[in-house]
């Protein structure tokens, strides 16, 4: 999920560069606008910008599309510490506004109702991506032990090996994208890798 290019972290340096303009001008001019706060007329606040609603099981996959939809829009940033709030008399701080908003919108709009509730105050869109993070993926334990079980207990039954394949390849996923992972520059990582590959096989 962190992977994200020098690109999409370039608006960072625009957001601070905003600070030398004159903050006694109330308005930007729209060539001066950095391309993170443009909105098109699509970017609504009622918006649907991914196909999946999120509940008690499915972040993996929630998140994932969310983070494509935010890509594409360019407006990863929004969520992810590239891009600073600006200061009070920063001329772009309304645009930061309109679009941190907009993304809280995308979010919210995308999760069942007894997830709504629960976030119903949230005006950070990062802090609100962030609790989600934490909610649904740090430190789950009853998760992990659940995905464990059902992988251990998976059958092709009535399945064709596609599907088996399939169904087996997401419940692998879903555990690899909960478990923490050491870094290491020793090169353990590679017979890491390989080990739990073998895993796969049993």
């Amino acid at each position: 999920m962190s992977d994200i290019s020098d690109d999409e972290k370039s608006p960072r340096l625009d957001a601070k560069s905003s600070k030398d303009r004159k903050t006694g001008d109330s308005s930007v001019r729209s060539m001066e606008v950095p391309p993170i706060y443009r909105l098109a007329s699509s970017d609504s606040t009622r918006a649907q910008v991914i196909g999946c609603t999120l509940n008690s099981d499915n972040y993996l996959t929630w998140s994932r599309a969310m983070l494509i939809a935010l890509r594409a829009r360019n407006k990863l940033a929004f969520i992810d510490e590239s891009l600073e709030r600006p200061d009070d008399d920063d001329p772009l701080k309304e645009r930061w506004e309109r679009c941190n908003s907009t993304v809280l919108a995308w979010m919210f709009n995308t999760m069942e109702g007894s997830l709504q509730a629960t976030v119903a105050y949230a005006v950070d869109a990062r802090n609100l991506w962030d609790d989600l993070n934490e909610r649904f993926s740090v430190g789950n334990q009853s998760r992990v032990f659940q995905i464990k079980t059902d992988i251990c207990f998976l059958k092709q039954d009535g399945l064709n090996v596609r599907d088996y394949y399939d169904k087996l390849k997401l419940l692998w996923d879903e555990l690899e994208f909960y478990l923490e992972h050491p870094s290491c520059s020793c090169g353990a990582n590679a017979t890491i890798a390989t080990q739990k590959e073998a895993e796969k096989c049993y």
